[in-house]
């Protein structure tokens, strides 16, 4: 958890939430649990086809994950998992009658892992939402961890961070 719990100060730049007593875990991936205690993120039963899982948040809100695995010789920098996230997101608000405004693109290394957050706006239904997608890209396995929601950019940022916290990135073992 502390890995991730430093992405989010990085890419959000505070520091991480603090953890509010014991938390109850579920594994979504052998490498991915999602953890509560108490916060007002829930996993909700509802089902998005590229989704590991979908999130709501007390108070309005949404996140997802979405991981993927990628070949182990892959060349991957932050510029290329950056310009395939918002192509694909692009293509598919576009399809629904929307467009995308990238308005901000951090990307890096923590610990040897590329990371990074894209943030955008789209229109939908006549509302403007505020989207923060950063991922996690460690050995194989790239980690899309996405939030949306119609608030202003500060309480977003919180939202998200909050989000981020949620979760707990397991190395894979390694059998001999």
């Amino acid at each position: 958890m502390l890995r991730f719990s430093a992405l989010a100060a990085a890419l959000l730049l505070a520091p991480p939430a603090l953890a509010q007593g014991p938390k109850a875990c579920t594994d979504l991936h052998p490498q991915l649990e999602f953890c509560t205690s108490g916060q007002s993120w829930q996993k909700d039963d509802r089902t998005v086809p590229e989704a590991l899982g979908f999130f709501r948040m007390e108070g309005g809100g949404f996140g997802k994950v979405i991981l993927e695995e990628v070949p182990g010789q892959a060349q991957i920098d932050p510029d290329l998992v950056q310009e395939t996230i918002i192509a694909m997101v692009s293509r598919q608000i576009e399809s629904a009658g929307g467009s995308v405004e990238v308005s901000s693109k951090q990307g890096g290394e923590i610990g040897g892992d590329l990371a990074g957050t894209i943030i955008y706006r789209f229109t939908r239904a006549g509302q403007d939402v505020l989207t923060m997608h950063s991922y996690l890209v460690s050995r194989n396995l790239v980690m899309q961890f996405i939030t949306s929601t119609q608030q202003e950019n500060r309480s977003a940022q919180d939202m998200h961070r909050s989000f981020l916290v949620s979760f707990k990135v397991q190395e894979p073992e390694i059998l001999l």
